[in-house]
C-alpha cells in the first residue's frame, strides 16, 4: 500500500546523478519489470536523512486498493527524463478498503508544490505551503469520488507528516496548514531534505472515511 524511503544526502551528487535520481533508477529496475506496473504502484515518499544507510519501511496487506492520481499533476511515472534517467515509480495516493468496505483509508504520497511536473514558487515557503495544500485537496476530492461521491466533509485526518528543509520556517508553515479545513490534529513536523533541491517542504498523510460506500 505504502512505502517510506529515507535516503542520506538525498540531493548529493555522485557520478553525475543526485542520490535521489540513482534511487529512482534502482526502484525502476525493481518495479518496472512487473506486468502493468503503472497500474499497481504504491503510495510513497522519499526524503533525506542526516544518518548513514538507506532505510525503507512499508505497509502491505491483502486489502483491495485503488490507485489515485492527481488531476493537477502529471503522474510521477510519466515525468520527463530531465528529472531522472528513470521516472519515479509511485502513485499520488492509494485508496485502501477494509473487509466489507466499512472503512476506507487514503494513503497520500509525499506531496509538494508541483503543478504538472514543474516546481512552483521556488524560494517562497508560504506559496509552496499553499500549493501543497491545493494538491492534497485535489486528492481528497478524488478519494470521495472513488468511494462513490461520498461527502468529503466526512473524511477525517488520521495523521499528517510535514517535512521541512529549514526548521526555522516551522511557524510559517504551521500557521498556513492549521488554517486548512482538513488539518486539525495529528500533525508531526520533521526536518528533512526534499527530493528536489528547489522544494522547501513536503507533506504526506493518512485519511479515513468511515461508513458505507455511496
Amino acid at each position: 500500500f505504502r512505502f517510506w524511503n529515507y535516503i542520506p544526502g538525498i540531493n548529493k551528487v555522485e557520478n553525475g546523478l543526485e542520490r535521489y535520481q540513482s534511487f529512482c533508477v534502482g526502484r525502476h529496475a525493481a518495479w518496472g519489470t512487473q506486468p502493468n506496473f503503472e497500474q499497481t504502484l504504491p503510495a510513497a515518499s522519499a526524503v533525506g536523512t542526516g544518518v548513514p544507510g538507506l532505510l525503507i519501511s512499508f505497509v502491505a496487506g491483502t486489502n483491495k486498493t485503488y490507485q489515485l492520481e492527481n488531476p493537477r499533476q502529471i503522474s510521477a511515472f510519466h515525468y520527463p527524463s530531465t528529472y531522472s534517467p528513470r521516472s519515479p515509480l509511485f502513485s499520488r495516493a492509494v485508496h485502501m478498503t477494509s473487509e466489507g468496505n466499512n472503512i476506507n483509508q487514503l494513503y497520500v504520497s509525499g506531496t509538494a508544490s508541483i503543478v504538472g511536473h514543474e516546481t512552483r514558487h521556488a524560494g517562497d515557503i508560504k506559496a509552496q505551503a499553499e500549493e501543497t495544500c491545493k494538491n492534497i485537496d485535489a486528492l481528497l476530492v478524488r478519494f470521495a469520488h472513488s468511494i462513490g461521491n461520498a461527502d468529503a466533509g466526512k473524511i477525517s485526518l488520521d495523521s499528517l507528516r510535514v517535512y521541512l528543509r529549514d526548521a526555522r520556517q516551522f511557524e510559517i508553515v504551521h500557521e498556513i496548514l492549521s488554517s486548512k479545513q482538513f488539518i486539525k490534529d495529528n500533525v508531526v513536523y520533521l526536518k528533512a531534505d526534499i527530493c528536489r533541491a528547489d522544494l522547501l517542504l513536503e507533506a504526506e498523510g493518512v485519511f479515513s472515511y468511515k461508513g458505507c460506500n455511496g
